[in-house]
């Protein structure tokens, strides 16, 4: 089991109140608008996720939505960049995981969280597994 450094941020916070009215110059009129306002600051989740993508990928797109829908912030990085492809194979689990002594082939997505490499972990037969991801993620 991973050990997670997240922190969650949880800041709540919803007001509503009146603006006062300007001075009218026009004396007769006695009423003037209000304004309601609103603020709401929504939970997101804290950690450091990279995301190892390439076009055309279903699995990475369906991870990428289930990250957006639970407002966890993410970094995309292509695995057909030249940047990108140096700091994969400066991975020793890509390294392990995705080469032999001729080639690499790179299953995505891939990623990290807060340093930790994951491929396998989100997906299961039937695609992505919410509930374990959840764990990884929210837990």
């Amino acid at each position: 089991m991973m050990r997670k450094k997240k922190e969650q941020n949880s800041l709540t916070f919803q007001t509503t109140g009146n603006v006062p009215c300007a001075e009218r110059r026009n004396q007769n009129s006695r009423k003037c608008n209000q304004i309601s306002f609103s603020f709401l600051f929504y939970e997101a989740i804290n950690l450091d996720v990279i995301v190892y993508t390439k076009e055309h990928c279903d699995r990475c797109e369906e991870l990428k939505s289930f990250l957006k829908r639970n407002n966890i912030f993410f970094i995309e990085k292509d695995i057909n960049e030249p940047e990108t492809i140096k700091e994969l194979l400066a991975s020793e689990y890509v390294l392990k995981n995705f080469c032999d002594d001729e080639k690499c082939i790179v299953l995505t997505p891939v990623v990290n969280v807060d340093g930790k490499w994951m491929h396998k972990e989100f997906f299961d037969i039937k695609g992505l597994n919410e509930k374990r991801s959840k764990k990884i993620f929210l837990s």
